[in-house]
């Protein structure tokens, strides 16, 4: 899993595993930005560490037909009215340094 990120505006976001590569690619970005004087968006160019990351948490997978009510609800009272294979929570969780 990559730690660090460049963003530039005009190419996104991209992930890294190391420093090394990170910065490289930082450069690259700034260079983008110089035709025949700079490009104003160059300062919006930024290299980083991911600390956190918007994770999957408290997946629960579609009950069986059976056990849906004609409201679309389950035992429990989860919606189940759409399509949908499953639900879930999204958190942010600590990445390992």
């Amino acid at each position: 899993m990559s730690n660090y990120f460049v963003y530039c505006p005009d190419c996104g976001m991209e992930e890294y595993d190391t420093i090394e590569k990170r910065d490289a690619a930082a450069h690259d970005c700034i260079q983008h930005h110089l035709n025949d004087g700079w490009d104003e968006a160059v300062d919006q160019v930024v290299a980083g560490v991911i600390t956190s990351r918007a994770t999957q948490t408290d997946l629960k997978k579609r009950p069986p037909d059976s056990e849906i009510d004609e409201n679309g609800e389950d035992e429990h009272g989860s919606d189940w009215s759409g399509d949908f294979e499953f639900i879930c929570d999204y958190k942010m969780i600590e990445v390992a340094a």
